[in-house]
């Protein structure tokens, strides 16, 4: 049963590509039965909630697409309306693979220890890694981060410190790294081009990761915390300095990779990122004389990261076949007028209403993706009386938050996992005053941009 999921995952993932490559009706088709099946396989192995909501959005896709007698194109269109996040999903853990090829733990463990003098700066330094390494491998950063800090130094709260940092750090690099997911769907479905959100995108996550160290600074001087750095040998050596200079050098050239691709072709981002990310690594471990490690990762990606990629098909499914059926049935149309946004005749008033609405339903389980697939969807940026790219960012902004504060996101569990205490303590209630805050300060800012 596992080879029978991992084949029909790869099957579907290089349809999905050739179909966006040639146009070819044949492969669509292709495409679509794939994650029919790939949806019978794996809806048994997702969590309850997921499954429920999952299950919800489908049977009501369904009926709007019976209910208006769609066509067999419609309905392969609504199946396969969110196959590129799929695709994105299980061919991102190949973009992890370079952190491999050399022995980057010690040499970022030593620079650590090297600028780590108090707890703001301990917090900055944790925050900033998890969000150069989160642009790069999103949530997968997070182990890597944790295992390098939580045996570092000691300071009071310091465990508080080290996951609001991570978890903020990982939230900033939200608002323009195309590895995000949110960043692929909500431009998909807005039609922009990635580097035109990528100036205003990298601002707003440098003005959350200073919010961060701002909130740190704060607790910091209220509660007098002090620290005491633990006998650990700090000092960066030569090939420490030549190991950190080809990680950055590794994380640029990505960067420029996909901007080269995004200019110089018509491809779309969703597109771009899975092609990058399977050639990418290869090249690299080649280049670099690593193939055995290129290799070793490569089996254990087959093994173990395709097997456990389950909750992210299943809702990422769910959420592009409701928003596209909404689309074909034309019940979309309805959801502006039930949702009274067009109403709100204040920019700041409309993009804080959907921050908050889509923060209170990711806290009762309904994925982030979900809202703000059916908002892209139905509810255009000329309604709200804001640029298109200030609706984008109103997504990204909400999507973000929502994600910080959902006991349910992947974030927020991966944390669990990692600390072992409950995401319902991770996500609502460490965050959720910050959230309502940057929700405010992000609804000031969004307004003004053109």
């Amino acid at each position: 049963m596992k080879n029978q999921r991992q084949i029909i995952l790869i099957a579907f993932s290089i349809f999905y590509l050739l179909s966006e490559f040639t146009n070819i009706i044949y492969f669509s088709i292709l495409t679509a039965i794939c994650l029919l099946i790939i949806i019978v396989q794996n809806m048994p192995l997702v969590g309850k909630t997921n499954q429920k909501i999952s299950l919800v959005l489908f049977f009501f896709g369904i009926m709007f697409l019976i209910k208006t007698n769609s066509s067999i194109g419609e309905w392969i269109t609504a199946i396969s309306s969110n196959s590129g996040l799929v695709v994105l999903f299980i061919v991102l853990p190949f973009l992890s693979f370079p952190l491999y090829f050399e022995d980057y733990e010690k040499s970022l463990r030593q620079f650590s220890l090297k600028h780590i003098n108090n707890v703001i700066q301990f917090g900055n330094l944790s925050g900033f890694l998890t969000y150069f390494l989160s642009a790069l491998l999103n949530v997968g950063s997070f182990p890597i981060v944790y295992n390098l800090f939580d045996k570092t130094v000691d300071f009071t709260d310091k465990d508080r410190t080290l996951w609001l940092s991570m978890m903020r750090g990982n939230t900033a690099a939200i608002f323009w790294s195309p590895n995000f997911v949110a960043v692929a769907v909500i431009l998909h479905y807005l039609e922009l081009p990635w580097l035109t959100i990528l100036p205003m995108g990298f601002l707003l996550s440098l003005i959350t990761m200073f919010s961060n160290w701002v909130t740190m600074y704060v607790r910091a001087k209220l509660n007098e915390e002090q620290y005491e750095r633990k006998e650990i040998p700090y000092d960066l050596t030569p090939e420490d300095n030549k190991k950190l200079f080809k990680l950055t050098r590794t994380f640029l050239i990505l960067i420029l990779l996909i901007g080269f691709f995004n200019i110089f072709t018509t491809l779309k981002l969703l597109v771009i990122v899975p092609i990058v990310a399977l050639i990418y690594p290869l090249l690299l471990a080649i280049l670099q004389k690593s193939f055995s490690s290129y290799i070793k990762q490569l089996k254990n990606y087959y093994t173990k990261s395709l097997l456990n990629i389950k909750n992210e098909i299943i809702i990422f499914a769910a959420a592009g076949f409701f928003g596209k059926s909404l689309e074909i049935s034309g019940v979309g149309e309805i959801i502006p007028s039930l949702i009274k946004l067009d109403s709100i005749h204040q920019p700041f008033l409309v993009i804080l209403a959907i921050i908050i609405l889509m923060g209170a339903l990711s806290i009762i389980g309904i994925h982030p993706i979900v809202t703000s697939t059916a908002l892209a969807t139905t509810i255009g940026a000329e309604t709200l009386g804001i640029s298109v790219y200030a609706y984008a960012f109103t997504l990204l902004a909400s999507y973000g938050l929502s994600v910080l504060i959902s006991p349910f996101s992947g974030m927020n569990l991966v944390m669990s996992g990692l600390t072992k205490h409950s995401s319902w303590e991770l996500g609502p209630r460490l965050n959720i005053i910050y959230c309502l805050g940057m929700g405010i300060i992000f609804a000031i800012i969004i307004p003004f941009i053109k």
